[in-house]
């Protein structure tokens, strides 16, 4: 949302190269972010004078509405959400009428996860914005950041900083086109903002990532991203929104909440959240989170106890999540019995998990799986050959060359037919490697709500099979590589595994010291993917019925909202933010 229409005084610098489709990287994770601000929207009237403060009148880019403040026809929470209502009322002379929330000198943060959930009008003349602005400085030289711009038909994420011009900026922009249809849903925007970069996303979509070292401004030498900003919301019309003179008035949009995380120092000590040994000859181990290479190979941390069995070796892998172990004496069903102790995380200051015994039973080696072929995506440029299929076609010198709004491919093993995912293989196409980087295997029960079990970590080396280990003990009827978000473009990808048979004791849960703990007070929880996406937070108010972590887990684990699986959680108290629990349960 720039101050100056840019058609006239922008001059525009792209520090991100190629289109929308070409996003490669990973989803933000939450993981060491703990939220320290949000507004949730939940109650009536006008919005919360202690966050949001209101621009007045006819502001900038010769836009048709005029600001109102503190007028509940325009801005006001209901049913859940902050509705910012542009409205045809001729009110007090003003043909458009519309609001514009800031919360400046009131909510200022630097760096960290800003995240807003919202439905927007995409209807022509709409221009609705998420962005924020420095609080030093004049524009654009105390930095502008569009998290969230429609208008024209197109999505926007931008960054501004000075040029060598007075209130002319630079920027590094890129747009997505959606259709009238894109208004139908609620979607979530975030950005990622660090000490060395931005980035700006939509849903599960990387739309922009700019270097923070390159936003200099010219005309003072300063960099405005590395100071406290502020947020606004606002609903336009007119200007870059187009015409609206045939649009039927009121243009609402819809905000569910916006909320902000900060990062802070890792104190919790990593977790094995599921194990598998195999016929194969391996014990592999998915921790919680990252883990320290030395540690995590130090055959001294692991042990077991079962007669004739022993270890020779460990591998941490590419994900720095997963540790494998070479054993001999594994015999098909049998029980293992492993202590794993003294591995540590890669934090900075790293955390050393406790001792922790698995019990399991020695299951069947991964071979290659096949089924009911699935998929989406249409071959790029309508190139014949390069179908989604082309990707499990058994031939690593053919490809898969798929774009659209959802691109993967493959298997439906059918009721009855239930995996166990083991592994993964995957052959990237020769110059376009990059293309695989942060891509998904991903799981379900009914092909409906799906769970991703492994990103791809680095750019794969080109040429050959790369093969990883999953650990993911729980059968599953569907699988899928999903490239969304980028290309399905690849060689070839198989997924190994063998049929479905539920292993006891393989998951992890939380230890009795953690549900001991009660709180005298409201406790605020937050459920996030093992990936680290946060999918819901929480407060709850401490009574009989909920008398702290135990009862707090209880609450979570039989919310029907979420499909069987794994999810991390982290419990906290509001009125001190101590952290009370983190950890990994299985619902």
């Amino acid at each position: 949302m720039e101050f100056k229409s840019r058609s006239f005084l922008c001059t525009i610098l792209l520090i991100i190269s190629g289109p929308f489709l070409f996003s490669i990287s990973a989803q933000p994770s939450f993981e060491n972010f703990k939220q320290v601000w949000s507004d949730e929207f939940n109650s009536s009237g006008l919005p919360d004078s202690r966050n949001w403060g209101f621009e007045e009148g006819y502001v900038r880019n010769n836009e048709l509405q005029y600001y109102t403040k503190q007028r509940e026809e325009n801005a006001r929470m209901e049913g859940g959400n902050l509705i910012i209502e542009a409205r045809k009322d001729n009110w007090n002379g003003n043909q458009y009428t519309s609001a514009s929330l800031f919360s400046r000198g009131k909510q200022e943060f630097i760096y960290g996860i800003f995240e807003m959930r919202a439905k927007i009008d995409v209807r022509q003349g709409s221009w609705p914005a998420f962005w924020t602005l420095g609080v030093s400085g004049e524009w654009p030289s105390n930095g502008e950041i569009d998290i969230m711009e429609y208008y024209a038909g197109k999505l926007h994420a931008n960054l501004a900083w000075g040029s060598e011009k007075r209130w002319e900026g630079n920027w590094s922009s890129q747009t997505r086109s959606v259709g009238s249809d894109f208004s139908e849903d609620f979607h979530i925007w975030r950005m990622l903002w660090t000490e060395k970069e931005v980035q700006l996303w939509v849903d599960e979509f990387l739309q922009n990532t700019t270097d923070l070292s390159k936003t200099i401004n010219e005309i003072d030498g300063k960099n405005p991203f590395h100071q406290k900003a502020y947020i606004m919301l606002n609903q336009a019309i007119g200007s870059n929104g187009g015409d609206p003179s045939g649009t039927t008035f009121p243009v609402r949009y819809l905000v569910d909440y916006v909320r902000v995380y900060q990062e802070y120092p890792d104190s919790i000590a990593p977790e094995i959240v599921d194990a598998a040994a195999s016929l194969s000859g391996t014990i592999s181990l998915l921790f919680s989170e990252g883990l320290d290479k030395a540690s995590a190979e130090n055959l001294s941390n692991y042990a077991v106890s079962t007669t004739g069995v022993a270890i020779s070796g460990a591998k941490l892998q590419i994900d720095q999540k997963t540790v494998v172990l070479n054993v001999s004496g594994l015999a098909a069903g049998n029980e293992v019995s492993i202590t794993v102790r003294d591995v540590k995380d890669d934090a900075a200051l790293a955390n050393t998990m406790s001792q922790t015994a698995r019990q399991l039973t020695v299951a069947p080696a991964g071979s290659k799986l096949s089924g009911t072929l699935i998929g989406d995506g249409s071959p790029w440029d309508n190139t014949p050959g390069v179908q989604y299929s082309a990707a499990v076609d058994g031939n690593s010198s053919t490809h898969a060359d798929c774009v659209g709004e959802a691109t993967w491919v493959g298997y439906d093993f059918g009721p009855g037919g239930e995996m166990i995912i083991s592994g993964f293989r995957y052959y990237p196409r020769s110059e376009y490697a990059d293309r695989m980087l942060g891509r998904s295997v991903e799981v379900s029960s009914d092909g409906e709500k799906w769970e991703v079990i492994y990103k791809v970590p680095v750019i794969p080396p080109e040429g050959s099979f790369t093969s990883v280990p999953i650990v993911h003990s729980e059968p599953v009827r569907f699988v899928r590589y999903n490239g969304t978000g980028g290309y399905l473009n690849v060689n070839e990808v198989e997924f190994l595994g063998y049929p479905g048979q539920t292993t006891s004791g393989n998951k992890s849960g939380p230890t009795p010291a953690n549900l001991q703990f009660l709180s005298n007070g409201p406790l605020q929880y937050s459920i996030y993917t093992v990936s680290g996406r946060l999918l819901e937070s929480r407060v709850i108010r401490s009574n009989k019925a909920v008398n702290g972590v135990e009862s707090t887990l209880r609450i979570i684990r039989s919310d029907s909202s979420f499909p069987h699986g794994l999810y991390l959680v982290t419990i906290q108290n509001t009125s001190n933010r101590k952290l009370l629990y983190k950890g990994v349960i299985n619902r």
